[in-house]
């Protein structure tokens, strides 16, 4: 396309938009909306390929042709295109929203696609004050959107996945009609049901039904998580035997199980899973029992083996390993002059700081494995990083760590403020 062609294509654009802005024929709305569509795809098109033309004059050294009559005519065409095309979009939205059957309607994504209409033509009806035909449009529109507005909660509890033969039973009894919900079913049947007129109804019935369908897909998903795991065993050295390999991210899955069973269990919208909350709850506590029975079992097995089947070398590292074994794996160790705090092969001296009768942490086979691993660390000389969701208690192992070796724990949050003059005023308070 050369430029007189881009000229030329600018007038027919004109002649086309003079045209259409006439139009105010609201029976032909989706007529005129296909119309305008196909003009501003042609006049973007115009738009872009004029950038390329300016840009090759640019390069020969040509002046360079603004084309204004086309970005004038695009800016001035524009509401009269969001008009018409927002208008036929939502009568069509509006209408596969009614008469589609519902399990095809995304009832999620009607409510925010409403509020953009709307918002649209709110402005085209501001705009087109002085053009009352026009105008006339786009109220028509607005009050349909406002007619329609109200039936948005009963479309999204009709399609709650949540929604299950109870909750429908509870309704209709509630209610006093009659609902048949199949795969033809289509909302416009809904409302000749009568299912309109009790919309606040089926609205709360909806809301208790999502409260409900987060319980059912927490403990559906908790059980996918263990269905895909398996048991893995490996041979024993040269004993002919197995032990069965449990790796860390089990134990925490283990643990997190646990910890979101409980929170179930305090839910006010349980009712219609308790006995399924408690069965599981049940399951993945004796799953922890069987667990660390297991661990320790395992453990005794690695290192008091049969005599006959130990390797050159291993008997006497056995004999120091089943010493360790027949203490605590986190213990004081008192002497005449101090005292120390031992935990595996990592020994502090108890630092005698008075922390106050505070409050004890309940512990658990991951708050010892914290222990054992935070002292291992600072054994040799490194720093520790427990990690985990908020609210597991990362911050208060840390701080029951700190008290059962007698030294002081500061507490602060990190952010984008803690340069390298705060953290000074910190190293400086603790040196004082």
């Amino acid at each position: 396309m050369d430029e007189q062609t881009l000229y030329d294509r600018i007038d027919m654009f004109t002649a086309q938009c003079m045209q259409m802005t006439l139009q105010n024929d609201f029976a032909k709305v989706h007529e005129i909306a296909n119309d305008i569509k196909k003009a501003w795809k042609g006049m973007k098109d115009s738009q872009e390929w004029g950038r390329i033309l300016n840009q090759r004059q640019k390069m020969f050294g040509q002046p360079v042709v603004p084309f204004s009559d086309l970005n004038r005519l695009v800016k001035e065409f524009e509401p009269y295109r969001n008009l018409w095309v927002t208008a036929s979009d939502f009568l069509k939205a509006r209408e596969v929203w009614f008469d589609n059957p519902l399990m095809y309607v995304d009832a999620e994504a009607i409510e925010p696609l409403i509020n953009e209409y709307y918002k649209t033509i709110i402005k085209c009806i501001k705009i087109f004050a002085d053009l009352p035909k026009v105008q006339h449009v786009a109220t028509s529109i607005r009050d349909d959107i406002d007619e329609f507005r109200p039936l948005i909660p009963v479309i999204q509890a009709v399609r709650n996945p949540g929604m299950k033969e109870r909750h429908w039973n509870e309704f209709m009894e509630k209610s006093g009609i009659t609902v048949t919900m199949n795969e033809k079913q289509t909302f416009q049947m809904c409302l000749k049901q009568g299912m309109a007129v009790h919309a606040d109804l089926i609205a709360e019935i909806g809301e208790l039904a999502s409260k409900e369908y987060v319980i059912e897909q927490s403990l559906d998903k908790m059980a996918a998580d263990w269905a895909a795991r398996g048991m893995e065993v490996a041979p024993y050295k040269a004993t002919g035997t197995f032990i069965m390999k449990i790796a860390d991210d089990t134990l925490q899955l283990l643990d997190e199980h646990l910890l979101a069973t409980q929170q179930l269990g305090f839910s006010p919208f349980k009712a219609a899973f308790e006995l399924r909350i408690q069965e599981w709850d049940d399951k993945i506590r004796l799953t922890q029992k069987v667990v660390d029975e297991w661990i320790e079992c395992q453990k005794y097995y690695e290192i008091v083996k049969p005599p006959y089947i130990f390797e050159e070398g291993e008997s006497t590292e056995i004999i120091q390993e089943e010493g360790y074994l027949n203490t605590a794996p986190f213990y004081h160790q008192f002497s005449q002059n101090h005292e120390d705090v031992r935990a595996l092969n990592s020994s502090f001296v108890y630092a005698n700081e008075y922390l106050g009768n505070s409050g004890r942490l309940v512990i658990t086979p991951l708050t010892d494995r914290c222990y054992l691993t935070l002292m291992c660390a600072m054994h040799l000389k490194f720093g520790g990083a427990p990690a985990g969701p908020a609210g597991t208690g990362k911050t208060e192992t840390t701080k029951d760590l700190a008290k059962a070796l007698a030294v002081q724990c500061v507490v602060f949050n990190c952010s984008d403020q803690l340069d390298y003059m705060a953290m000074g005023k910190f190293f400086k308070g603790l040196a004082a």
